[in-house]
């Protein structure tokens, strides 16, 4: 029976290996980290960009992961600001990256190679950028807000960095106090679409979303005054040109709240889901249902959260609702729809009180539910590349100066040991050839001195 379980057990792995791939990562440099922004890349894998170190120091960190959320590189950028929001990172046409880089007071454009190495960088505005988007023709708009000032800012760079313009925007006549552009989108064809906040003098906010066209030239701004206080964050176009917007309506602890709106700005439905405790949406994405996915956090008692993920329907029902996260506190920061339908998002965790906040990633299926057991992921831990894979697979190490071989042992799922293999003192990488192995899931047990000294799965495809 036990044989005929593990049998069945294998089947399972393999045949979801090669459907919805779903997981759930803490992944760590062992500092305090966030993971702000995730997107899909070409290759079927993720990025995430966030921040790590601490205030005021903090630092940006792209990691790239494939599929399954195996961390394949890392690269961090000394000193170019702290600022959050759910679209800093994009793919670009040539399969580089490009991020938001605040330095010194300046908003600047980076674009690294496919491999995270730094190639050009574009100074846009004043002030400090906060969200990026490509356009249809390869273009970046980026936007964010000024240093001091009541004005928020709108910049377009050209597929090379070159610079094109910048602009800022008032979003009402006579504002004194500081207001935030937190979130930018294209209307392909048409020009861009901003949204944030308006910040009172008095300590309240009222969101707006600003619309100008293809040169900046400012078309409408609305504001909605009917909440006392409230922020979008995130925002999200149809094709039918309509606008879904996300953020929070503040209270005493906070209520989530989406909008959907006209291409003119004028609202179609709003939804405000009140809590005992506070919960809030931080991202929103447009599905091909024309619904949207939305996810923030979710306090379940005074001292603790999860991730909250909703799927509402173009109506503006709650098709389904996921609180994830066994922790201390979970926050749900960034989310897109992935390539088999299923949902990627990034955030922050604290697994117990006395523990560090680290990255969060989360693979869901279509349905927003996820199985497999929560995987720790040190950025210098081991790890397959490329992972599934059908013949030559590299295991990489950490950097192996333990003065003596590291052994590496490969084990199927009955726990048979079907590869063995010997690293030398120095090296940080083995190849391993699984052409001759059956499709399915192993694990390596890497050993030093006869000590297990890390783990690392990988998908015989």
């Amino acid at each position: 029976m036990k044989n005929f379980i593990l049998i069945i057990l294998a089947l399972l792995l393999q045949i979801t290996a090669k459907t919805q791939v779903t997981f759930e990562k803490i992944i760590t440099k062992g500092s305090t980290e966030t993971a702000w922004s995730v997107i899909r890349t070409f290759d079927g894998g993720y990025a995430f960009l966030g921040n790590f170190g601490a205030a005021p120091g903090y630092d940006r960190w792209l990691v790239k992961t494939n599929n399954m959320g195996d961390t394949l590189w890392t690269k961090t950028f000394r000193g170019i600001g702290n600022e959050d929001g759910d679209r800093a990172l994009v793919q670009s046409g040539d399969g580089g990256f490009t991020l938001i880089a605040n330095r010194n007071g300046k908003a600047d454009l980076l674009h690294l190679s496919p491999t995270g190495d730094s190639l050009w960088e574009t100074e846009l505005f004043t002030g400090i950028g906060i969200s990026l988007a490509r356009t249809s023709f390869q273009n970046y708009i980026v936007t964010g807000q000024d240093a001091t000032g009541p004005v928020i800012h709108l910049a377009l760079a050209g597929v090379g960095g070159d610079f094109l313009w910048a602009k800022t925007y008032r979003p009402e006549s006579g504002i004194t106090s500081r207001c935030r552009s937190w979130t930018v989108r294209e209307i392909p064809g048409i020009g861009y679409v901003a949204a944030g906040e308006i910040m009172s003098n008095y300590g309240f906010s009222k969101p707006f979303v600003l619309k100008v066209g293809t040169w900046g030239d400012s078309t409408w701004c609305r504001s909605y005054g009917w909440f006392m206080d409230a922020t979008i964050y995130s925002l999200d176009t149809i094709l039918n040109g309509d606008l879904y917007v996300c953020g929070i309506e503040h209270n005493t602890d906070g209520n989530t709240m989406v909008m959907r709106l006209k291409a003119s700005g004028d609202t179609v439905w709003t939804r405000v889901q009140t809590a005992p405790r506070s919960q809030y949406f931080n991202s929103i994405r447009s599905t091909g249902d024309g619904g949207a996915i939305a996810c923030g956090s979710n306090s379940m008692t005074s001292d603790s959260s999860k991730v909250y993920l909703v799927k509402y329907s173009a109506q503006g029902a709650v098709t389904w609702q996921k609180k994830i996260g066994n922790y201390k506190n979970a926050y749900g920061l960034s989310v897109e729809p992935a390539y088999d339908n299923g949902y990627i998002l990034c955030g922050q965790v604290q697994e117990t009180a006395s523990s560090g906040q680290h990255a969060l990633l989360i693979k869901t299926d279509a349905n927003g539910n996820f199985a497999g057991i929560e995987n720790h992921v040190a950025e210098k831990g081991c790890y397959f590349y490329p992972n599934p894979a059908s013949g030559i697979t590299t295991l990489r190490l950490v950097t192996n100066s333990t003065g003596s071989p590291v052994t590496i042992r490969l084990y199927d799922l009955f726990g048979l040991e079907v590869k063995i293999a010997r690293v030398a003192k120095g090296l940080s990488g083995y190849s391993i050839d699984l052409a001759d192995l059956p499709a399915g899931m192993y694990v390596a047990v890497i050993e030093s001195n006869g000590i297990e000294i890390g783990r690392a799965k990988v998908v015989r495809q």
